[in-house]
């Protein structure tokens, strides 16, 4: 007779896994509701579970989960050409909401232009400001997985923690604005619980629990199994010796302008926007300058950067780049005095005295190159964190600058430390030369690969 604690109560789900995850945001982010941001009757802001469900469905679809089958069931498909029948997802995502005893909830105007799709820079009379949620807020929502049976339990349980892994370590992210490093979070707390539905025990408990995720922790767990989700990471490691960005309105009126600021007014920032765009603007040079046709270096750019496509009338491409805000540490402030000048006469304005603050100090870079789908080239990747980084260089040896005033010299980084990883390798380089780590794998092999797109 069949044990009558082990009777299969359901033909296609035996086993349930809830996770409960508590997020906090290390960067602005902005989930818009039309042009607004999204709040709900409360006046709280929140990120709902079809945000967080794509975000999640689009790193398990890159190159890394492609031969997985666990994604297409997991997250559900249509049947397009009516053969098949259509998949509903086995994975349920819930709404993340604020906890408001841990948070303390502002936003943040950031300033930004629009760029000419033809000449990459700043498009006439675009200036416009955008809204954010400032970092610091944190936000709960769940994850409910069904399962036909234990194996395809652990098969889906398994990608559930890389991708929460990855959201840990910024390669998932929530909301617009991610390539200029907006919508990072990292994980405080993740509370897990299984159910086997054949037994009774556990199907009474699932029944009636009140809370989802149940209570054990499992956060060391999921963010120390080192799936970073990264295809390469750049950390640099930089002092800044003078540089003003934002230039926005100083209400303190110590100055006409002030550094752009996050954390509620209290530390100075190098927008990861500024960074992106300076970036794209070097690495588009570099590339003209050095790819055997132009094909090429504008593949390797919107691989990287993304492309308006505007211009073409074919649908926007998102880049594969995530660079984020450089907090400024140990910082210093200089009140600088200049005159406006006029731009016909190249003399000075009557009136035209201003000041500005400038900041000098230290801060990192973060750069992640997340991976791409199976369909590119074996080398594009490669070639195109190879041609990143030629960029990078020039910021870390001061070629270029960030920020205004470059001509008098402000804006100009140098370099510290360079920790470039790729996987399990990793490489450093120090600010004398000194290279240590997997130098022939990771160096040679972005070389070859930039030799053979290029055609070098």
């Amino acid at each position: 007779m069949e044990n009558q604690d082990k009777v299969p109560l359901f033909k296609r789900t035996t086993f349930v896994g809830e996770w409960r995850v508590d997020i906090a945001s290390d960067s602005v982010w902005r989930v818009k509701n039309g042009d607004e941001l999204l709040y709900d009757e409360n006046g709280k802001p929140w990120i709902p579970g079809t945000t967080i469900a794509g975000a999640l469905r689009k790193a398990a679809s890159t190159m890394e989960f492609a031969e997985t089958k666990a994604v297409g069931e997991m997250f559900g498909y249509l049947s397009l050409d009516g053969t098949n029948r259509d998949v509903q997802s086995s994975l349920y995502v819930y709404d993340a909401e604020v906890n408001e005893s841990l948070s303390t909830i502002s936003e943040e105007i950031r300033p930004s232009v629009s760029l000419n799709p033809v000449t990459g820079n700043a498009a006439n009379r675009k200036r416009f400001e955008r809204e954010y949620m400032s970092p610091g807020i944190v936000l709960t929502f769940g994850l409910r997985l069904f399962a036909r049976d234990e194996e395809d339990y652990e098969r889906k349980r398994s990608l559930v923690a890389n991708l929460l892994a990855a959201l840990h370590h910024g390669t998932v992210r929530f909301g617009g604005d991610l390539s200029n490093g907006a919508g990072r979070f990292h994980i405080r707390k993740i509370h897990h619980m299984e159910y086997d539905l054949r037994s009774k025990a556990d199907l009474l408990s699932y029944a009636s629990s009140l809370q989802i995720g149940g209570t054990h922790e499992i956060t060391e767990q999921i963010i120390g199994n080192g799936h970073t989700h990264a295809f390469y990471k750049v950390q640099l490691d930089v002092h800044i010796p003078a540089v003003l960005i934002g230039a926005q309105d100083n209400s303190s009126n110590k100055t006409d302008t002030a550094n752009m600021r996050t954390d509620h007014g209290q530390t100075s920032i190098i927008p990861g926007s500024s960074l992106k765009g300076l970036l794209r603007h070097q690495a588009t040079r570099i590339a003209f300058a050095r790819c055997s046709n132009e094909a090429t270096a504008e593949q390797l750019v919107d691989f990287l950067f993304g492309a308006d496509n505007s211009t073409t009338g074919e649908r926007p491409v998102a880049g594969h780049v995530f660079i984020g805000d450089v907090r400024i540490r140990n910082e210093a402030s200089t009140v600088i005095t200049g005159i406006r000048m006029n731009k016909l006469t190249s003399t000075g304005m009557k009136g035209g005295m201003f000041t500005s603050e400038r900041i000098a100090g230290e801060g990192t870079i973060e750069i992640i190159l997340r991976p791409a789908r199976t369909s590119i080239s074996p080398f594009l990747e490669h070639a195109a964190m190879t041609l990143l980084l030629f960029a990078i260089r020039d910021l870390a040896f001061g070629h270029v600058n960030i920020g205004g005033g470059g001509a008098r010299g402000f804006g100009r980084l140098s370099a510290q430390q360079l920790t470039m990883t790729h996987r399990e390798h990793a490489v450093v380089v120090t600010h004398d030369g000194k290279v240590t780590g997997s130098k022939a794998f990771l160096l040679d092999n972005l070389l070859h690969a930039w030799r053979e797109v290029t055609k070098l």
